[in-house]
C-alpha cells in the first residue's frame, strides 16, 4: 500500500537528508482518498512525487545527456518534468 510501503520509507529517507522520488502509480492503495493523502504528505515533506512514465522520461533524458531540455516545475506536486521536444524528422538518404 502506498501509505505504508512508499510513504514511510520515503519520509525516513528525507529525514536522513536524501533526495527522494516516489513513483506513486507503482504502488496501490485501498482508496483514491488514501492516495491523495499520501501525495500531500510526501509533497509537504519535500519528496518528489512522479508517475512511471514521467520518471522513465526523466531517466532517459539523464542517460542520454540531454541537458538542453528545459525543465518545468509542476505546481501541485513539485515534480521536475523534462520539456517536450519536437518530433524528430525521418532520415533521408
Amino acid at each position: 500500500m502506498t501509505s505504508i510501503c512508499v510513504v514511510r520509507p520515503a519520509l525516513s529517507a528525507r529525514a536522513e537528508g536524501y533526495d527522494v522520488y516516489a513513483v506513486i502509480d507503482a504502488s496501490g492503495t485501498c482508496s483514491e482518498e488514501a492516495r491523495r493523502i499520501s501525495i500531500v504528505r510526501l509533497s509537504r515533506a519535500g519528496v518528489r512525487v512522479a508517475d512511471v512514465l514521467g520518471m522513465a522520461a526523466e531517466l532517459q533524458a539523464e542517460a542520454t545527456g540531454d541537458t538542453a531540455a528545459e525543465e518545468t516545475e509542476s505546481s501541485h506536486v513539485g515534480v521536475r518534468w523534462p520539456a517536450r521536444r519536437p518530433p524528430s524528422r525521418p532520415r533521408t538518404r
